[in-house]
């Protein structure tokens, strides 16, 4: 009768050594086989500036050479796209600004709650970094935030994702033409021919800060750029088919 019970204590204890075994190794392993876990548990890689997006377009661009005033370039090209300072929308009041600075705050508030649907943050401290970034375009040749195109503005989700290049008069794109901006496998559809420049041939144009921030690129980056074939595709950021 001992020798059973002894039996029965050393079965007992071995089971209960492979169990203690099994659940160190899987502990140590990550097992999770049939277990789902909870969102909330899982470890994000991401950072803040993290731009996420359901749409998913047709990213085919045309083939083209642009004869630029300052260089020219076959399209699709990469090359660097330094920060541009705002423009006047449609949905900014009537006239235009008589400083570089007047509403701009509100400018940059409604463009920070366009880019909520692309990354839900309380801010957009991250995104308007640089004093360039929060003054309406100097005036050139017409009036302070005004586009090379007169009295022609864009629309607010048109000027968030714009961009320029020193277009000739023969190549300037049609106001609110689509372009695709890619950088480190981040897309974003642009928005062209509201404004012109740079003059120096040291970058292929000019882009919002908006643009740098979803490519989570800067005026030091070698961004992609093409004409979209699809023209009705949304602007901002997307993900290719």
């Amino acid at each position: 009768m001992n020798f059973m019970k002894t039996m029965a204590v050393a079965v007992l204890t071995m089971i209960s050594f492979w169990i203690f075994l099994v659940v160190v190794v899987c502990a140590l392993a990550g097992c999770t086989s049939g277990v789902p876990i909870p969102s909330d548990t899982v470890t994000s890689t991401s950072t803040s500036t993290s731009v996420a997006t359901d749409t998913k377009i047709d990213c085919g661009v045309v083939t083209e050479v642009l004869k630029l005033k300052n260089q020219t370039v076959a399209l699709p090209a990469s090359g660097r796209f330094v920060l541009e300072s705002h423009l006047v929308t449609k949905e900014d009041p009537a006239g235009y600004p008589p400083t570089v600075t007047t509403n701009i705050q509100q400018h940059l508030d409604r463009a920070c709650a366009k880019l909520q649907k692309y990354d839900a943050r309380p801010s957009c401290s991250d995104v308007f970094t640089l004093v360039y970034h929060k003054q309406w375009t100097p005036a050139e040749k017409g009036k302070i935030g005004q586009g090379s195109i007169g009295e022609t503005r864009p629309t607010a989700e048109q000027e968030m994702w714009g961009f320029n290049m020193y277009w000739t008069a023969e190549n300037k794109p049609k106001p609110g033409t689509k372009y695709l901006f890619s950088y480190n496998g981040v897309n974003v559809v642009g928005a062209g021919g509201f404004e012109t420049g740079p003059m120096s041939a040291e970058f292929l144009g000019g882009v919002q800060g908006e643009m740098h921030w979803a490519l989570k690129a800067d005026s030091m980056s070698k961004i992609r750029v093409g004409r979209l074939v699809d023209q009705s595709v949304p602007y901002g950021p997307a993900v290719c088919r």
